[in-house]
């Protein structure tokens, strides 16, 4: 028996018909005739939106049913790809330091059954030098939760986090991966134990976003998160009670940073190569 759909994917397979998919498809496609276009595009993404009826539709439902935006999305999409070389994105790609830290695991679902994508905002520090390497640990981990036909929601960790954590450039790309690549992928985002000092950032951050992204985010406390998520699929330092085993986060220095954690974390993540569908 294959597993039970979420609430989410429902929702995508029934607010667009078969007329739809093959009109998306249809207007696409017709744009290719008779061009080389494999420098735009990546052949195999070309190839997922002739084969895949759901793929499609999620393009059409992140687009409320709007036909010329969904075609739209669908080409930027398929540009980021191509430029980004997305298909190929490998954890051998990344930056070891980057992928070490573990500030970025998925880590069981949230209540609705969408997988969840941990960032840990105390292991994260605004950097312009590592910017490129921490987009794409996030862009990484997004495609591959993506590739395995889930939902996703964020799940932001902000307990032993300060100013210094917060990156306003960051969060908003993170969001964006969502609103403009990843048509009807996110579920919610759920920010965890936010400092108060950090609530101008997030007001900040709430004016770059799209309507649909702001509806999706809740700001919870480890004594007030039981609505969305269950205590047995989540850690212990997220308040959770899931015994799985994970290797320690190393929370980064920086040259000439006096700031340090407060005690040496215990807490730990999945290895980037670790198989999230693992349950103790």
């Amino acid at each position: 028996m294959g597993r039970r759909k979420t609430k989410h994917e429902i929702d995508i397979e029934t607010y667009s018909a078969e007329k739809d998919v093959n009109d998306l498809r249809r207007q696409f496609l017709e744009e290719l005739e008779g061009k080389d276009w494999t420098d735009l595009y990546d052949p195999r993404d070309v190839q997922r939106l002739k084969d895949d009826d759901f793929y499609c539709k999620r393009f059409i439902r992140h687009q409320h049913g709007d036909m010329n935006a969904a075609v739209k999305m669908v080409k930027n999409t398929f540009k980021w790809r191509k430029d980004k070389n997305i298909n190929d994105l490998s954890e051998t790609d990344i930056n070891p330091d980057i992928v070490k830290i573990g500030a970025v695991f998925s880590y069981n679902t949230d209540k609705e059954g969408n997988t969840l994508l941990v960032l840990r905002v105390n292991c994260h520090r605004k950097d312009p030098v590592t910017m490129p390497e921490r987009r794409k640990i996030v862009a990484y981990w997004v495609e591959k939760l993506e590739k395995e036909g889930k939902a996703v929601s964020v799940l932001m960790d902000c307990s032993e986090s300060s100013l210094t954590n917060m990156d306003v450039d960051f969060t908003v790309y993170l969001i964006s991966l969502f609103t403009t690549h990843y048509p009807a992928l996110i579920g919610n985002i759920y920010v965890l134990e936010m400092p108060w000092i950090m609530n101008t950032c997030w007001k900040i951050i709430k004016t770059l976003l799209p309507s649909g992204a702001k509806e999706r985010i809740r700001f919870l406390t480890k004594s007030s998160f039981s609505e969305f998520l269950d205590p047995k699929d989540l850690p212990p330092h997220l308040g959770g009670t899931c015994p799985r085993e994970y290797a320690p986060a190393q929370v980064p220095t920086y040259e000439n940073d006096d700031r340090r954690p407060s005690d040496e974390r215990k807490n730990s993540v999945p290895s980037i190569s670790e198989g999230r569908d693992q349950k103790a």
